[in-house]
């Protein structure tokens, strides 16, 4: 096969040769994704596997851990930098509650750097579309995915010859915070995965994956809500159970009244009085609001930034700002924000501030221009922003037994390393056949895929 004025990434050539193979050899997907779609750990993915991965070389990994670090890094300083270090102005822009004002302000200290930043790779290289950040972050299994992958012997020849890898994204994860709780306090001996008592009962499958793979690595865990915790003056506890280190799925968008600020309280108490580690604050999540883009994309054209703060929101942040009456386009100029998201719509992405999973998005391009118009006209001075549109370029992919391409959204991982550097913590991988889709998300159908580093 030829595919050399397709080539655009050093991670296709490996596409290129293993996909090659399982064509020649008459491999179905079927018997590709077989080992994943029986796979305890990944239950909630049955028929739901890429029959094969996505490549990305070593040093694209490092590269671009240390941009999002950059980017994690500059999210973070937005309090002190825009607004002069009142993060309750802050939370104003970002559109948080009273009672999640209430949380932000217990929180002390620079949050820990755990995220996944969600990106599409186009022809000049990867652009971010958000960094989700804090600990209840979606697709800790994306290693699994890769381990019941190499069950089969076509790929587990081509990793062993190729010398590829992947990194083990949950045990990153909770690494993590066995570090930050022996660092503060020392060993810990129980780890309790903590979700919100109303989603609770539809998290648990998937939490209970985490918690397999915590016991698998030799740690204990087991997995609750938080009103089943009990504080007291030892600390925390659960059913008699102390516990040293709090893992947190439930999001700080939970926190919608002042009895959810009531319930979250033995919890502040006992990471506050340091009886125990909570991975991570609920205020690391206000960090991953996609409000915090549109302040970084407006700041490229100012001095707040250093050449190398510059370069990284440059290189992976397109245009973004708050859909606010008047904004400034892509050359600076000031602009009627409706008129010209209305002249623009093909080009344009409307998104909630605070949402997840892609609730709430409208893409220009999907819809009438008059469902546009309305939907511009009811988010304007909302918590909400404008994108412009990012147009993912085919990853190479077996489709219908034969090459074809499918557009990946890739979702990175990032932990920090023992000197606090970020590290490339495996990849999420959501694949779509539509080049026009507007959210490539699991909820949206796409396919689920692994994705290996080559050396």
């Amino acid at each position: 096969m030829t595919l050399g004025g397709a080539y655009r990434h050093g991670g296709d050539l490996l596409a290129v040769e293993y996909l090659d193979r399982v064509v020649s050899n008459g491999i179905d997907a079927a018997e590709l994704t077989a080992a994943g779609d029986v796979s305890p750990d990944l239950f909630e993915y049955p028929g739901r596997l890429m029959p094969n991965p996505v490549f990305v070389s070593a040093a694209d990994a490092v590269r671009l851990a240390r941009q999002l670090q950059d980017i994690h890094d500059l999210l973070i300083s937005l309090p002190e930098r825009r607004f002069a270090g009142n993060r309750a102005e802050f939370g104003r822009v970002l559109g948080l509650s009273e009672f999640q004002d209430a949380i932000v302000e217990r929180a002390t200290g620079k949050p820990p750097l755990l995220a996944r930043a969600d990106l599409y790779r186009t022809d000049t290289g990867f652009t971010l579309l958000e960094l989700n950040t804090g600990s209840s972050l979606g697709g800790f299994q994306c290693a699994e995915i890769n381990r019941a992958m190499v069950c089969h012997p076509i790929l587990a020849d081509f990793v062993q010859e190729k010398r590829l890898s992947w990194a083990d994204t949950a045990e990153r994860l909770i690494g993590t915070a066995l570090a930050l709780h022996a660092e503060r306090i020392g060993p810990a001996a129980t780890v309790a995965l903590v979700d919100w008592p109303d989603t609770f009962a539809f998290h648990q499958p998937r939490i209970e994956v985490m918690a397999r793979l915590c016991r698998r690595s030799g740690v204990e865990a087991f997995t609750c809500h938080l009103g089943e915790l009990t504080g007291g003056t030892g600390g925390l506890s659960y059913r008699g159970r102390d516990i040293d280190v709090v893992f947190r799925f439930f999001l700080l968008e939970y926190v919608d009244s002042a009895a959810g600020v009531e319930l979250l309280q033995p919890l502040l108490r006992a990471a506050e009085s340091g009886a125990v580690t909570l991975l991570s604050p609920p205020d690391a999540d206000m960090y991953g609001y996609k409000a915090g883009l549109a302040l970084l994309s407006e700041m490229v054209h100012t001095a707040d930034l250093d050449s190398r703060e510059r370069e990284s929101v440059t290189a992976l942040v397109p245009w973004t700002r708050m859909l606010n009456a008047t904004i400034e386009d892509p050359s600076g100029e000031p602009v009627d924000a409706a008129r010209f998201a209305i002249a623009r719509q093909s080009e344009l992405i409307l998104k909630p501030v605070s949402l997840h999973g892609g609730s709430g998005i409208v893409a220009g391009w999907t819809v009438e221009a008059e469902e546009w118009r309305r939907c511009v006209e009811h988010a304007l001075d909302g918590p909400y922003i404008l994108q412009q549109r990012v147009r993912p370029a085919p990853d190479l992919a077996l489709v219908k037994e034969t090459i074809g391409g499918m557009y990946c959204n890739w979702g990175v991982f990032l932990t920090p390393t023992a000197t606090g550097e970020a590290e490339y913590s495996g990849c999420f991988l959501r694949a779509s056949p539509d080049p026009d889709v507007d959210v490539i998300s699991y909820d949206t159908g796409a396919l689920l895929g692994a994705c290996m580093t080559g050396p």
